[in-house]
């Protein structure tokens, strides 16, 4: 018998999931330390986020890889947060599709990790719109 994709993929989420708190992770921040960023990039895909990694630190406004912050709730593929060593500024890729970038921001948004009453939100995309239908950059103010 041959399980449709989606039931297969719900099965094997639902047996591989209690395995990922025990994968290895980098931990270079205090499990008690609370961020509190000027300014929250999110980025839908690894591409749109490498920008970010790579030209941020010629900027001279720091290296977004300084601190790794690991939320639960986030994105199997992109489980954590990054900021600069003051943490002034943070990236987070959310991933593709509605409900990866909904499950992710809510987490984010609900993690004890971070105080975003006076943060930004700078949501830097190229998200495939007609530029003549659409922004280029979409800002959100607190």
């Amino acid at each position: 018998m041959e399980l449709p994709g989606a039931l297969l993929s719900f099965f094997l989420q639902f047996l591989l999931l209690p395995l990922v708190p025990a994968l290895p992770r980098p931990m270079n921040t205090r499990d008690d330390e609370v961020f509190a960023p000027k300014v929250m990039i999110i980025s839908m895909w690894s591409p749109e986020a490498a920008v970010w990694h790579e030209r941020l630190p010629d900027s001279n406004l720091g290296n977004l890889s300084s601190k790794i912050i690991h939320a639960p709730g986030l994105s199997m593929l992109f489980p954590c947060a990054t900021c600069t060593e003051d943490g002034g500024i943070c990236h987070i890729t959310i991933g593709e599709g509605e409900i990866n970038s909904a499950a992710s921001l809510m987490a984010l948004m609900l993690s004890p990790k971070f105080d975003f009453r006076h943060t930004y939100f700078l949501v830097a995309g190229i998200a495939g719109v007609n530029p003549k239908l659409a922004d280029w950059v979409h800002l959100i103010w607190p």
